[in-house]
């Protein structure tokens, strides 16, 4: 069971690793669909990790309990990624120069 996990852990590791690397090649609205899938990767790695290596699966409340917080995790990285992304930059760097001079002032 374990070498299971193990394999499926690596598989999703170099998933994750390759969608990260090719991201840069996809268009600009599909960059933010790239970096959720990447977060959800690390989700079922969790579960991977919780159930199999843990031993959780023996205890469904507790993966339970476990699944739903990382849940929200991940809900929440993933809007402030997208938002990230979302947010251009000025295209004056002097403008971000004046509004941090007059912030600090």
């Amino acid at each position: 069971m374990l070498e299971r996990a193990w394999i499926s852990l690596i598989a999703l590791s170099l998933l994750a690793t390759a969608v990260a690397l090719t991201q840069h090649l996809l268009p600009g609205s599909v960059r933010s669909v790239a970096g959720v899938v990447v977060l959800v990767l690390a989700l079922i790695k969790a579960r991977i990790i919780l159930c199999d290596y843990l031993e959780l699966a023996e205890a469904p409340d507790v993966l339970r309990s476990f699944t739903v917080g990382l849940s929200m995790f991940l809900i929440a990285a993933s809007v402030l990624y997208v938002l990230a992304i979302l947010v251009q930059p000025s295209p004056d760097p002097g403008l971000a120069l004046v509004l941090i001079g007059e912030v600090a002032e």
